[in-house]
């Protein structure tokens, strides 16, 4: 799911008359903050916390790290 389907999903469940309160008591939801899925349907905010992505069906976040020598070549490994 991308972010835009998991804003509007939000913002479709307020727009029908529920609470922020109540969205994060429905099970989909449940364990995330009312103020977090306000905040992330209402704005551009966008959470870094794997369990809260997760909840919302957002993907992944990966990080690579790349390593260089003394020369600044890249490695794959730390130089010693």
């Amino acid at each position: 799911m991308n972010y835009d389907i998991a804003k509007n999903r939000l913002l479709e469940l307020h727009d029908s008359g529920l609470t922020w309160r109540k969205i994060a008591q429905l099970d989909e939801y449940k364990g995330l903050k009312h103020g977090t899925l306000c905040t992330f349907a209402t704005t551009d905010y966008v959470p870094k916390d794997p369990v809260i992505r997760k909840k919302l069906g957002l993907p992944e976040i990966i990080t690579q790290t790349a390593y260089r020598d003394n020369k600044g070549r890249f490695t794959k490994e730390t130089s010693r």
